[in-house]
């Protein structure tokens, strides 16, 4: 199942949600720690996306993410 994670970096791709299951983990607005990233592109083979150019509260960010895979 693919993975993905709010990536606060300007070079981190616009999300396009795939057309299967996936994971979306939403981290804080100061965004993860190098280790949580660490974890989430190793192991779980987690791609960070962003969500919106601007940088979203993490509630805001949940439902924007619920919003694009709803589509």
């Amino acid at each position: 199942m693919p993975a993905f994670f709010g990536d606060l970096s300007p070079e981190a791709p616009r999300f396009t949600p795939p057309s299967s299951d996936l994971l979306i983990f939403i981290g804080p607005e100061s965004g993860f720690s190098d280790e949580e990233i660490a974890l989430l592109q190793g192991p779980l083979k987690g791609t960070g996306i962003r969500l919106n150019p601007n940088t979203l509260r993490a509630e805001t960010a949940a439902i924007c993410a619920l919003s694009l895979v709803s589509n």
